[in-house]
């Protein structure tokens, strides 16, 4: 039964090689480490992007309190205001 699954499996493989365009000289059965590794880091990898996606709370930012822009210009000193070279 297991034979059969590894079997199985590795006309997947040779399968999705042909696809790809790999030459295995016609073979109907092949192992590939790295379509193996594929599943595992894409299951590993779509958990990661779920885990990233979900929301985070935000802090609450405090009010601030500040002056406006027309206090700043009443507070400017204007020309008239200044001090002047003797």
């Amino acid at each position: 039964m297991e034979e059969e699954a590894k079997r199985a499996k590795r006309k997947e493989y040779a399968a999705k090689r042909k696809q790809l365009g790999f030459n295995d000289k016609g073979k109907e059965e092949v192992d590939d480490k790295i379509l193996e590794d594929l599943k595992f880091n894409s299951k590993a990898y779509q958990a990661q992007i779920e885990e990233q996606k979900e929301r985070k709370p935000v802090k609450q930012v405090a009010p601030v309190k500040g002056i406006s822009r027309k206090e700043i210009e009443s507070l400017m000193l204007h020309d008239h205001e200044k001090f002047k070279p003797l």
